[in-house]
């Protein structure tokens, strides 16, 4: 692993970036074209995980959702 030392700088330095972001940064920084899943598995041979945290969570659905659809041949359809 040639860019390992360098990689692991870049975890320890910025920690919340996506494997989009680092995939980019080693493309700028390393001139290497990498897969996200390289990526990945690289982070898991190194033990190196990421916590979900609240800024990232999506907002859970908003009440009902959209009501049920109107049945066939009922009031106000012909």
């Amino acid at each position: 692993e040639p860019h390992a030392a360098w990689l692991l700088a870049l975890v320890a330095k910025e920690t919340d970036l996506t494997l989009e972001a680092f995939k980019a940064r080693i493309a700028d920084g390393l001139g290497v074209e990498t897969s996200l899943r390289s990526i990945q598995r690289f982070f898991t041979r190194h033990q190196i995980t990421f916590k979900k945290n609240s800024a990232r969570v999506r907002a859970g659905q908003a009440g009902r959702g959209r009501g049920a659809r109107a049945l066939e041949g009922g009031p106000g359809q012909s």
